[in-house]
């Protein structure tokens, strides 16, 4: 899953977090999430933010969206690195209405603390404190563990243990749940625990299996292969049409072969215009077709989608979508299946008018996605 890396530096460039830090910072969110087979990696290189009041003078949280709405890089966890603030991290969930994560340096890749930023990628993927408190207090004996506390069953019922851990990591408090008086024995080495931050150094199955459901069904774009060069553009942006606009082809779903649910989306076209995509395994220099507007970069053995329910209007919306289904992808020498590791680029061809309202085409810009 690819991350976009924000190091916040004073005004004049000095300071903020050291790239060996932030290596280590990556490592360790490796090593908490690779039971469940999630490597995260960076989808480009270090944005910096040359801010002195991002760097250590936010004081509210009107302050910290700010930060977390700047240098956006959609498809990827963005995450900010500040020298400090009030916190020691702070993340969105999938519901927050801004997104991102805001790390302080203190707080990030040191000796006796791996744990904070795999716990702030947790509550990204909709991890809960093993505490929380929001759905109710949960019962030792779990009896309500899917209803209350952090909605996982297969972490302990935790009273919030936060002062009441030993240096080494055993629980020290004597709190009793309101369900039957029982004594907790609350999970000290959980990662969304707010256990010593040394003693934190495990997801369970049940944690695990949460956050791959929310990357699936709530964040998948962040399954698409952008890192390592995974997704490209050409011909971008695309030559404007009729509307003044020049057509911008995305992506969503993921580029998993085996979840075949990618889907290719363009906007900014002329209202009730129709258009095919094509694809190609090959990109060019970008050329003009007879009789068209616009610029083609795919080349060598085009396939059109041109089933029925693919040739597409724009609508009111000047937007077409389609969702691809990978098993049947079409070339000139009939339907093939897309396999991991293949490259494969697309564009959408429409129907578009010229500087003198003549018929014409376009066509939008290109991706170039290789496959997982």
């Amino acid at each position: 899953m690819p991350i976009t890396l924000h190091v916040v530096r004073t005004n004049s460039g000095s300071g903020g977090l050291s790239q060996a830090r932030v290596d280590q910072a990556m490592l360790d969110a490796n090593n908490a999430f690779a039971p469940a087979g999630i490597e995260f990696c960076s989808a480009g290189p270090i944005d910096y933010i040359d801010d002195s009041f991002f760097y250590d003078s936010m004081s509210s949280i009107d302050d910290i969206n700010m930060l977390r709405m700047t240098n956006v890089v959609p498809g990827t966890i963005n995450i900010y690195f500040v020298e400090s603030f009030p916190y020691c991290g702070i993340s969105a969930f999938t519901f927050s209405s801004v997104q991102g994560i805001v790390m302080n340096n203190a707080c990030t890749a040191t000796s006796t603390n791996a744990s904070t930023f795999p716990h702030e990628i947790g509550h990204y993927f909709d991890l809960f404190h093993t505490h929380e408190p929001f759905y109710g207090d949960e019962c030792v004996d779990g009896s309500n563990c899917d209803t209350a506390g952090d909605l996982v069953c297969d972490t302990a019922a935790d009273p919030n243990v936060s002062g009441d851990v030993s240096s080494s990591c055993d629980y020290t408090g004597n709190a009793t749940d309101p369900c039957n008086g029982t004594a907790y024995d609350p999970p000290v080495e959980n990662y969304m625990s707010y256990s010593r931050k040394q003693c934190r150094d495990v997801f369970t199955p049940g944690q695990l299996d949460r956050a791959l459901a929310t990357l699936v069904n709530l964040r998948p774009e962040l399954a698409l292969p952008i890192c390592a060069g995974g997704i490209e553009t050409a011909c971008d942006p695309a030559v404007p049409n009729a509307a003044g606009t020049s057509a911008a082809l995305s992506v969503s779903g993921t580029g998993v072969v085996s979840a075949n649910n990618l889907t290719l989306h363009t906007n900014g076209l002329p209202q009730n215009t129709f258009g095919i995509y094509v694809n190609s395994q090959s990109v060019g220099a970008p050329y003009t077709p007879m009789n068209s507007r616009g610029n083609l970069c795919l080349i060598n053995d085009l396939g059109r989608y041109i089933l029925p329910g693919q040739v597409i209007s724009s609508g009111a919306l000047g937007e077409i979508s389609l969702g691809l289904d990978l098993t049947q992808t079409p070339t000139p020498f009939g339907f093939t299946q897309v396999a991991g590791g293949q490259t494969w680029a697309f564009q959408l061809w429409y129907r578009d008018t010229d500087s003198s309202g003549g018929a014409s085409s376009n066509f939008s810009n290109a991706l170039s996605i290789t496959f997982l």
